[in-house]
C-alpha cells in the first residue's frame, strides 16, 4: 500500500512523476517565474553471495532513492556522496563507469512556487551494509531488483533502475568502477529506522 501524500505540492509532485515526466539528460524551464533546482544521488547497490542488491529509503510517501540539493559550488558528483552520506552513513562507494541519467520533472510547492527540478544519478556499489538513517526517512530496505522494482513508487524511478541493471548485465565480470570514493554506514530487506 503506498500512503498519501498530505499537501497540494506533494500531490502534484507525485502527479508528475507517476506521469513519467521525469526524461533524461537536458532541458532547461521555459516558463517565467519558475524556479530550478538541482539534485544528485545514487542508485546504490551490493554484491552479495545469493545475488544483487539495491538500497531503497522510505520517505513516507513513497520509496526512492538516495538524493538531496546541490548546495553551492557542488557539482552533481560531490553532491550525491555528499546526501549519500548525510542520508544513509555511508561513506564508502565505487562509481559504475558509463552510468550517469538524468530525471526532470515539475511540481507546485506551497512554499517555493513552480519548480522545474533535475535530478544526476549516479549507479554505486559499496561494500557498506549498515544504513543510519537522517531523520527525513523512516525506513530503507536492500532489495534484489525485481522486488526493488515492485517497491519503487514511482514510474521514472523504476526506468532509473532498468536502465542500471541493464547497464550491470552487460558488462563483462565484476561491474567496471572509478576508484573508491569516501562518503560513513546498511540491513536486508525493508527496515524502519532504529530498528535493528
Amino acid at each position: 500500500m503506498k500512503p498519501v501524500p498530505t499537501d497540494t505540492a506533494d500531490q502534484q509532485k507525485d502527479a508528475a512523476r507517476r506521469s513519467g515526466r521525469g526524461t533524461a539528460a537536458g532541458g532547461q524551464g521555459h516558463r517565467r517565474g519558475m524556479r530550478r533546482e538541482y539534485s544528485a544521488g545514487f542508485i546504490l547497490f551490493r554484491d552479495l553471495p545469493q545475488g544483487r542488491v539495491y538500497l531503497l529509503l522510505d520517505y513516507g510517501n513513497h520509496w526512492d532513492y538516495p538524493k538531496g540539493h546541490l548546495e553551492a559550488g557542488e557539482t552533481a558528483w560531490v553532491a550525491a556522496v555528499r546526501e549519500l552520506r548525510e542520508e544513509t552513513g555511508i561513506r564508502q562507494v565505487d562509481r559504475v563507469a558509463g552510468y550517469e541519467q538524468k530525471m526532470e520533472y515539475q511540481f507546485v510547492s506551497g512554499v517555493k512556487g513552480r519548480i522545474h527540478k533535475q535530478v544526476t544519478y549516479f549507479l554505486g556499489r559499496t561494500k557498506t551494509s549498515q544504513v543510519n538513517l537522517s531523520d527525513e526517512h523512516c525506513g530503507y530496505a536492500w532489495l534484489p531488483f525485481e522486488q526493488a522494482m515492485a517497491q519503487l513508487t514511482y514510474k521514472n524511478a523504476q526506468v532509473l533502475l532498468a536502465k542500471a541493471e541493464e547497464h550491470l548485465l552487460k558488462m563483462p565480470g565484476k561491474p567496471g568502477s572509478l576508484p573508491s570514493h569516501t562518503a560513513g554506514s546498511g540491513k536486508l530487506n525493508p527496515q524502519k529506522k532504529n530498528v535493528g
